[in-house]
């Protein structure tokens, strides 16, 4: 679970801008920033699909997901 509540992370540490000779500028978003869709059961009892950003609200929608603090995934040599 840490490593998918690390791929949803929304953190911004330590991610770089890279200027292009063209002008452009990217961000290498290092495996971050991922979203994710899940089945969850409504307070009436029907399911539905939902899509989350943030994983401890999904964990939060998800009886058996737990929240975690996500371990930082490792930035890659550009």
């Amino acid at each position: 679970m840490k490593l998918l509540a690390a791929r949803m992370s929304r953190e911004t540490g330590g991610l770089e801008v890279v200027e292009h000779a063209d002008g452009r500028r990217s961000v290498s978003l290092d495996g971050g920033f991922h979203h994710m869709s899940a089945m969850v059961t409504g307070a009436d009892g029907k399911r539905e699909i939902r899509c989350f950003t943030d994983f401890n609200e999904m964990a939060a929608a998800l009886p058996d997901v737990r929240p975690v603090n996500p371990a930082p995934l490792p930035i890659h040599d550009r």
